[in-house]
């Protein structure tokens, strides 16, 4: 689990996957926003967004797009409305 990882983590990667895993266990998937979740983890957004790259290149999390279908049937990105 997310305790027994944090040891070979720092905290800042264990705080933020901790905050990820808030969102997985209740939903299939987690689409927050880098400042929720930096807010969550009690860190800057561009310290979000680096411990984030940095669980991705650990394989401990895998970052997807989301994308929404428009009313004009055009796909858009759903985190820029």
């Amino acid at each position: 689990g997310v305790f027994m990882m944090s040891s070979v983590l720092n905290s800042y990667q264990a705080s933020m996957l901790k905050s990820i895993r808030y969102f997985c266990d209740r939903y299939e998937s987690a689409f927050p926003s880098v400042a929720m979740l930096a807010k969550m983890a009690g860190m800057c957004q561009r310290k979000a967004v680096d411990v984030i790259k940095e669980l991705v290149e650990l394989q401990l999390i895998r970052k997807t797009a989301r994308f929404e279908q428009m009313e004009d049937g055009k796909i858009q990105s759903g985190g820029h409305r």
